[in-house]
């Protein structure tokens, strides 16, 4: 019976939303004997980091972007790396003693990492020959911080072949990389019935949609941007998700416009809303963007993270899979692009289809199997 651990850390919403696309294709692909656990790795540590740890990103990447934007290219330059990765091993040793006991105890045949903290904990333990695992980490940002890439990790997995480059660039060995895309739910892969679903939310099958969202933290300029778009009142509509955000949402709701507003909080169903979207405002995380680019929805970019997000927003730009609004009012220029330029959007569907793996979670599993099977012998 083979056994398989997947690991990530429930600090914003895309490590997790991977693990668990990895997870449900696990279950899909592999017989009722193989065990398989998904677990956030902030479970095995003391409970005052696992709920610290997520407010001070939330904090960061929020009230301090510039602040997380520098530690995060500061600490992804080599020669800082490798002088603090020693204590980084450290304090991870001691705040994840619980996990390094856990991998221990289990001795996974795989353990499969969406997030860096459990990479680092996986691949420290194969170097001292501690566990037999093999140790596979799908990097969930476009282009890998040095972070990611740890000695002892037998195969990493990528959104892309640029990313690829950035993560041998770091260390690990090209034969070791593999192009797989960034797993998302395979309900992201399912045709929905759009007159069906837009009907649900009161919504008119003939006009343009356009899904607005914050992120998981409700972050963004929504009600700039609500206002940029009113001139078009009379051929599009809105479906605007606050995320957590019950500030925005209530402000939201006390709008007046002329748009055709649907207002949502946290949604659990966001495949149908891309499914019957024909554009989406939204910022970059890794994940939202991979779903986007799954279901061949244009994304234009109005916010991101300094740092990682930025790095995905330039990949897209180099591929021109996306567009990037720098000021809400640069939305009038899409918009008119979808209502009139039905040219500019074919080139545009053309890039988004020539950076998406919308298979990726297959992909990951397909490897997952060659791995075992290899061990096996």
């Amino acid at each position: 019976m083979a056994k398989i651990g997947v690991f990530y850390v429930n600090a914003g919403e895309g490590h997790r939303k991977v693990a668990e696309a990895i997870r449900d294709e696990l279950a899909a692909t592999f017989d009722k004997n193989t065990q398989i656990v998904c677990k956030d790795s902030l479970d095995f540590t003391y409970s005052f980091f696992k709920s610290s740890y997520p407010s001070c990103y939330k904090f960061l990447v929020t009230k301090a972007p510039g602040l997380w934007g520098w530690i995060y290219d500061f600490f992804d330059q080599q020669e800082v790396f490798w002088f603090w990765r020693p204590f980084r091993r450290m304090f991870n040793h001691i705040k994840l003693r619980g996990l390094e006991k856990y991998f221990i105890k289990e001795q996974f045949d795989i353990i499969i990492s969406t997030h860096f903290q459990s990479a680092e904990i996986a691949a420290a333990l194969k170097r001292k020959k501690k566990i037999e695992s093999i140790v596979f980490t799908v990097i969930t940002d476009f282009s890998a911080h040095t972070l990611w890439v740890n000695p002892g990790t037998d195969y990493y997995a990528v959104m892309h072949p640029d990313s690829a480059e950035t993560v041998v660039a770091r260390g690990a060995n090209e034969k070791s990389v593999f192009v797989t895309g960034i797993p998302v739910n395979r309900e992201f892969l399912e045709l929905y019935n759009r007159p069906e679903v837009l009907g649900s939310l009161g919504l008119d099958t003939s006009r343009k949609t356009i899904l607005l969202t914050s992120g998981g933290f409700g972050m963004g300029p929504m009600v700039p941007m609500i206002r940029s778009l009113e001139r078009y009142a009379d051929r599009i509509q809105l479906i605007a998700v606050c995320g957590r955000n019950v500030e925005l949402k209530e402000q939201l709701e006390r709008l007046e416009t002329s748009l055709s507003l649907k207002i949502l909080g946290f949604v659990d169903y966001m495949p149908k809303l891309m499914s019957v979207s024909d554009l989406i405002i939204a910022k970059a995380g890794g994940s939202t963007v991979c779903e986007s680019l799954a279901v061949g929805l244009p994304m234009a970019i109005f916010s991101y993270i300094p740092g990682q997000e930025e790095r995905n927003v330039n990949l897209l730009l180099k591929y021109n899979a996306a567009r990037k609004i720098e000021k809400p009012q640069e939305i009038e220029k899409v918009v008119n692009d979808l209502l009139h330029q039905p040219e500019a959007m074919r080139v545009w569907r053309e890039g988004i289809r020539s950076v998406a793996r919308p298979f990726a979670a297959k992909e990951v599993v397909v490897f997952v199997k060659s791995f075992l099977e290899m061990k096996k012998g």
